[in-house]
């Protein structure tokens, strides 16, 4: 399965939601799919679908996405300097989690999710899950404080409960590698973050 967006899909997705305030776009790009979802100039390829996230955004990281591949950008603010075609939301936390769940078509939709939430324990408590899920023969994919888990893999996190587009692409790793349950640290912050 080929996950992909197209500008017109993130339009009415956030249309629909209330969130979005104009875009600009060449008719014949309206239908395009972007095979890649991006909020790190780091991280862009050809063809990704830019998201321009944070207090810290400065518009320098859209240029340098822009020269990397990056074929539209997803906003709060207009970067009138840049010319490139864009979509402008109210809320670009909220607008995040719907393009990256529709971008990874809604991968968590088929399986299980868990998510513990509170101030001391959720490490320990999603561990000890875990144990006795897969003892009754769950492939159980993990997200907390000490990394991502799933099928003896292991990778590391900035964050308990990592941003939007990372939950969501880690929900289409766990889906792919066959996992029928997700478990995963709900940090206080995650929530107040639309995370």
């Amino acid at each position: 399965m080929n996950d992909s967006i197209s500008i017109k899909q993130a339009v009415e997705l956030l249309e629909q939601d209330g969130l979005l305030v104009g875009y600009d776009c060449p008719p014949q790009l309206l239908d395009h799919r972007f095979s890649h979802l991006s909020y790190s100039s780091a991280d862009v390829t050809p063809d990704t679908f830019f998201i321009c996230k944070g207090a810290a955004f400065k518009e320098e990281y859209l240029r340098n996405a822009i020269a990397k591949g990056a074929g539209v950008y997803l906003a709060q603010s207009l970067y009138e300097g840049v010319d490139c075609p864009h979509i402008l939301v109210s809320d670009i936390r909220k607008a995040m989690s719907l393009v990256s769940i529709a971008f990874y078509q809604k991968a968590y939709r088929n399986f299980r999710v868990v998510g513990l939430t509170g101030t001391k324990g959720k490490t320990t408590t999603t561990h000890m899950i875990k144990s006795v899920l897969e003892a009754a023969g769950k492939k159980v994919g993990m997200i907390g404080t000490n990394g991502i888990y799933y099928m003896g893999r292991h990778k590391e996190t900035a964050n308990t409960t990592p941003e939007s587009y990372e939950l969501q692409k880690t929900f289409r790793e766990f889906l792919d590698a066959g996992c029928d349950t997700a478990l995963m640290e709900v940090s206080s912050q995650g929530l107040m973050m639309d995370r």
